[in-house]
């Protein structure tokens, strides 16, 4: 059982939490497409006769696909705004694959793309990593993402009660891919390892499980490098932050967030405690991986300033 106040999903409960948030695809020909409502930043479209709203993110995509403006629908009368929407979308030449959550338009599909069949992909994923749960499920337009913890668990050698599991973190939004995660039990705080040459691994049905048995190898490397950093005191916490700026490990807002807590750390921090204040920022921002991600920058670059024989990544 995970204790309370940790916020790690049970397993049964974080699948269906990821299913509700899986787009759906509506495949509609032009001559279902009805425009209900046009404002600045939005399009309301009747899909076949469901009201959908499109915001102007997934808008740029249908204005190089149709020419429709949504600024400029919002400025034309109700009458000639209907008949520029209906001449111009007459002029698609084959059907529009939406993807769908709820009643919002987050993504389109190109012509010819398969749709991966992400329920498949999950299930699969559970089956074989056999997690105690599920974490950081965040979603962002018509990506889903979500961390497997495992029972498989490290503590530094001077935190013995901090215990961290190792897990692996998913991405669905085109192909589906893995990379290293860990969830630090004490204070919720999860962690992405670090994505090798820019990416993480892309899951197929012929290699998935040669992929995950080597993202969880590689997990249990980033998980042990992370505890090792209690035995490295910082003598100057706001010094390395600034360093960590310079080198573009973190960006100018969380280098400001931070250098407003770093005091909080004492005389006696370590580099674990850095990177734990790093990633204790994702609970002001759940639905972001931004400070995960931060914190296993942070992790690879002090690892890469420690390991005098590898010199890359853990």
């Amino acid at each position: 059982m995970v204790a309370s106040g940790i916020k790690l999903d049970e397993v049964e409960v974080g699948r269906g939490k990821i299913l509700t948030l899986l787009p759906r695809v509506e495949e509609v020909v032009p001559g279902q497409l009805r425009l209900v409502e046009a404002k600045e930043s939005a399009l309301v479209l009747d899909v076949g006769g469901q009201s959908l709203t499109m915001n102007w993110a997934e808008g740029q995509t249908f204005h190089t696909q149709t020419g429709l403006d949504a600024k400029m629908l919002s400025r034309m009368s109700p009458t000639l705004r209907n008949q520029a929407f209906m001449e111009l979308v007459g002029n698609l030449r084959g059907p529009m694959r939406f993807k769908v959550r709820d009643e919002t338009i987050v993504g389109f599909l190109k012509d010819q793309q398969e749709y991966p069949n992400y329920q498949r992909f999950l299930d699969r994923a559970i089956s074989e990593v056999k997690p105690l749960g599920i974490g950081n499920i965040v979603f962002s337009r018509d990506k889903v993402g979500f961390g497997l913890v495992t029972n498989s668990v490290q503590a530094p050698p001077t935190k013995r009660d901090d215990v961290i599991h190792e897990g692996l973190y998913f991405s669905f939004n085109g192909a589906p891919t893995v990379e290293p995660y860990n969830f630090r039990m004490v204070c919720s705080n999860g962690m992405l390892g670090i994505r090798r040459l820019g990416q993480a691994w892309v899951l197929s049905d012929d290699t998935f499980s040669g992929t995950i048995t080597a993202a969880l190898e590689t997990t249990k490397r980033c998980v042990t490098a992370f505890t090792e950093l209690t035995t490295r005191p910082i003598a100057n916490p706001g010094g390395l932050v600034g360093h960590l700026s310079k080198i573009r490990v973190l960006n100018a807002q969380q280098v400001q967030k931070i250098v407003e807590q770093v005091a909080s750390l004492g005389t006696e921090a370590t580099e674990f405690d850095l990177v734990n204040l790093i990633t204790a920022q994702q609970h002001t921002n759940e639905n972001s991986l931004s400070w995960l991600e931060a914190g296993g920058r942070t992790l690879e670059h002090l690892h890469t300033q420690h390991c005098s024989h590898c010199g890359t990544a853990v």
